[in-house]
């Protein structure tokens, strides 16, 4: 159910043009929170084989092993009780990495060009009134901060779903 859950995500996706990739690791932290990390990490690879049979797509591909890491270290944190600064700190470096691999070598296949942010952004009213050093620390800066505010969604999405099913579950 998990691995359908994800081909579903990864379909609406498309789609939506992004919109749902944030959601990948949801299915993944569901099923993490009731089974072991080793259980779970299989089924984070096999989010990867669906991933390649139903798209086949490289930035969908890499997406989905990226959120499969962070997923698993949402589960990892999970397991070990860690205190909220902890899921955040864990999350966040496992979601540098991936971003840092998506950036440098894949950065053409996700849209992300920092060379022609600085550009757009030196084209603007703003870009136009300060240095052109303050518009390239701009255009680095949206990277991380596009970074921080995708953790914080897997994060609050993964805790109101885990607690709308455990909810479920009590009743």
């Amino acid at each position: 159910m998990t691995i359908a859950l994800t081909g579903v995500l990864l379909m609406m996706d498309r789609l939506f043009m992004g919109f749902f990739m944030p959601f990948l690791a949801l299915p993944l932290i569901v099923y993490g929170i009731n089974y072991s990390l080793k259980e779970t990490a299989l089924v984070a690879f096999a989010n990867v084989l669906i991933s390649i049979m139903l798209s086949g797509l490289l930035p969908a591909v890499l997406a989905t092993i990226g959120y499969g890491f962070v997923g698993l270290a949402y589960v990892y944190a999970y397991q070990h009780n860690f205190t909220k600064k902890q899921y955040y700190i864990i999350m966040s470096i496992f979601m540098s990495i991936i971003y840092f691999v998506m950036v440098a070598f894949f950065g053409e296949y996700f849209g992300i060009s920092v060379i022609d942010t600085v550009d757009t952004l030196a084209n603007t009213y703003v870009g136009q009134r300060v240095g052109p050093n303050v518009v390239k620390t701009l255009a680095y800066s949206t990277i991380p901060l596009t970074m921080l505010m995708e953790v914080f969604i897997v994060k609050v999405s993964a805790d109101l779903v885990i607690r709308l099913v455990g909810t479920r579950r009590k009743q």
